[in-house]
């Protein structure tokens, strides 16, 4: 018979899995579309139990806790108004539109498990090794096995380019983490099983996944992480390790030849060009955000009131979607800029503002902490802040909110243990 604590960690594990969508693009996709909706149903009336009965004993509330759980309340109201408003979409397919804001309840469920000893730290940092291993071999084999032919077409995951291949939209929280963790293992312990590993997520988001800016960004946030925690004689010991990385990198470059690494360049090229001359370049996509940034431009100029709260979010099941407005339109495609489109003012604030503003609270308040899964956290939290787009808070919050609660969770631990031996 499972045991309660087992128990509170399977559903950890569920929560975190459809939380983010481990699954989408991916083959097994469509079998877990209701299921999804059925576990953020059963977080939103597990959060509206454990407010009720908090409220009702008088018991304190994170104050983490109390604001994002109006904001998840506040943000469907808001925009599914100011689409109805602009677009004349009835409210309720606005409010549906927006029940991704539900998985705000995940991460409080996550934090409420650490503060409250239902999990242990150690069984969440295994957990989330094991997720991010299995993952990254997952997608390989998605990538090597599935026939480029068979992601054509309106119901498909990925996309074939001629400029980079085959190309699919899994959501890669854990091969973040995962590259981040196997990285600060061999910084610290040296072990060359963490070190292997480390290869082979380093050689996944080269050669498989291949984004510019997610290279970029985890370049510059390993590049924090060495700055901040480098001293002479772990560099020097560090030197054996990293020789050997420099190595395996030039070795698969050569392996896969000049016209791999040519491309690469372009591809890097046409991206700053587009950013600093607003120019269109040779990569569709690049050309593509443009557009639906002078889309925009136009919208805001004849509906100028939209700044203040945003326009709201379109539901697929509304005509066609954005493209009853504006074409081939995606909000999250164009980051920030999109994300302000949607929510105004308002969600600049509420939404970006506030939520960075208590992220860099608890990575400031946990910077002492010498533990390799926290501080795998902690940068996994910093990625996602430094990531250029900025589109994580108003498209994807759970990818933001989940490590920052794991900070909080740990933090609120760390400082009761701390006071009970003063």
């Amino acid at each position: 018979m499972l045991k309660l604590r087992n128990i509170h960690l399977i559903f950890v594990i569920v929560t975190v899995i459809f939380c983010l969508k481990v699954y989408q693009s991916t083959p097994i996709e469509p079998y877990f579309v209701i299921l999804q909706m059925v576990v953020l149903l059963a977080l939103f009336l597990w959060l509206s139990y454990f407010l009720y009965c908090s409220i009702y004993l008088n018991k304190n509330i994170d104050l983490a806790v109390k604001y994002f759980a109006i904001l998840m309340i506040v943000i469907p109201i808001i925009s599914s108004i100011s689409a109805n408003i602009y677009f004349g979409q009835p409210i309720i397919l606005g409010v549906l539109s927006e029940r991704g804001w539900l998985t705000i309840c995940g991460s409080i469920y996550v934090f409420y498990c650490i503060t409250k000893n239902k999990i242990s730290v150690t069984e969440l940092e295994n957990t989330f090794v094991k997720i991010s291993i299995v993952s990254l071999f997952f997608y390989i084999l998605i990538y090597v096995f599935i026939d480029p032919n068979a992601i054509s077409g309106d119901n498909s995951f990925g996309q074939y380019t001629e400029a980079r291949g085959v190309r699919f939209f899994f959501q890669e929280f854990f091969i973040i983490f995962g590259t981040l963790y196997f990285f600060i293992k061999s910084y610290r312990n040296r072990a060359w099983s963490a070190v292997l590993l480390l290869f082979a997520f380093l050689f996944y988001i080269v050669f498989f996944n291949g984004g510019r800016t997610y290279i970029l960004n985890m370049l510059v946030t390993i590049f924090f992480f060495v700055t901040f925690n480098l001293s002479l004689k772990i560099f020097a010991v560090s030197v054996v390790f990293i020789i050997p990385l420099m190595a395996f990198t030039t070795v698969s470059i050569l392996l896969f030849g000049s016209d791999f690494l040519s491309d690469k360049f372009n591809l890097f090229l046409d991206m700053f060009k587009v950013v600093f001359t607003f120019e269109q370049g040779n990569d569709i996509s690049s050309n593509i955000r443009l557009i639906n940034l002078e889309s925009i431009q136009r919208f805001i100029e004849q509906n100028f009131n939209a700044i203040y709260f945003g326009v709201g979010n379109i539901s697929n099941h509304f005509l066609d979607g954005w493209e009853s407005f504006f074409g081939y339109f995606y909000p999250s495609d164009i980051g920030f800029v999109g994300g302000a489109f949607l929510y105004g003012i308002f969600g600049i604030v509420c939404i970006w503002l506030i939520p960075s503003f208590v992220s860099f609270l608890y990575l400031y308040k946990t910077r002492k902490v010498n533990d390799i899964f926290i501080d795998s956290v902690r940068y996994t939290l910093i990625f996602h802040l430094l990531t250029p787009q900025q589109h994580i808070a108003y498209f994807t919050i759970f990818k933001l909110l989940l490590p920052l609660f794991i900070l909080i969770g740990y933090s609120k631990l760390y400082y009761e243990r701390l006071n009970k031996t003063v």
